[in-house]
């Protein structure tokens, strides 16, 4: 996932509850990956004894560095996903360092409760996506139709339900390319966690490029945005948001 220079934040912005929220959606995602191995290894009784093994008995290893741990396995292959680093916009990190100098914690009994009783994340694309939604604490509105989406189409989406609407197309149609071809409106920390879980379900490794609205129409084409063919709405996104986004379509359009 590839952000744009005005889409950087600060990690003293990001609060207690985005940090419970990147952990909570995060662990859902892991439990997605478990869903679909023959032997999963980071939840469940399995899993458990494994970490006992590695970590010894007593052990100065907490529930949380196994969660984190859990994460930066995660990260290196969906970094988008399981990475602080994207979700809140870090700078001054490499690709490969997922936490970097990384001091903010979730609540001690996060970690512990999801081992006790892992999370479900659904069987579906949106159920994984509504789940994670929830995590956030972001109400879904409703999506406005989906005109037909091709596989050379780039899609501008703006609102946390026009993206799950989005996903579900591209899980529907596996002829299309999530990373490729769309483009996520917003500067919240909670879409772009959004947009990378929805990379991981899809069995992409990237995610879609997320757009501050600071850009305008001439920044963007500098920035070698492709041209929009498609804008994708919910009425769950800002006005003003919404208003930035039509504007880059009609600026901006193939």
């Amino acid at each position: 996932m590839t952000h744009t220079p005005a889409s950087r934040s600060d990690a003293a912005s990001v609060s207690d509850a985005d940090i419970d929220a990147f952990y909570n959606a995060a662990a859902l995602g892991l439990a997605w990956i478990d869903a679909r191995e023959s032997a999963p290894r980071r939840f469940g009784s399995a899993a458990d004894a494994s970490w006992r093994n590695y970590a010894g008995t007593p052990s100065d290893l907490t529930p949380l560095d196994r969660l984190e741990l859990l994460l930066r396995d995660a990260a290196s292959l969906y970094p988008d996903a399981f990475s602080p680093r994207v979700v809140f916009a870090l700078a001054g990190l490499t690709d490969d360092e997922p936490f970097g100098q990384w001091s903010r914690r979730p609540n001690d009994r996060l970690a512990f409760d999801h081992f006790r009783a892992p999370p479900s994340p659904g069987a579906s694309v949106r159920e994984l996506l509504t789940n994670a939604a929830r995590t956030w604490s972001i109400a879904l509105g409703v999506a406005a139709p989906l005109p037909a989406i091709g596989p050379t189409a780039r899609v501008l989406v703006v609102g946390a339900a026009a993206l799950v609407a989005v996903a579900t197309r591209f899980a529907d149609n596996r002829d299309l390319s999530f990373h490729e071809q769309v483009y996520v409106v917003g500067d919240e920390p909670a879409l772009r966690h959004l947009a990378g879980l929805t990379a991981l379900a899809l069995g992409e490794l990237r995610g879609p490029r997320c757009l501050s609205i600071e850009l305008d129409g001439t920044a963007l084409a500098a920035l070698g945005v492709d041209p929009f063919d498609v804008l994708a709405s919910s009425d769950d996104a800002a006005t003003h948001t919404r208003a930035v986004a039509e504007a880059w379509l009609a600026a901006h359009h193939r």
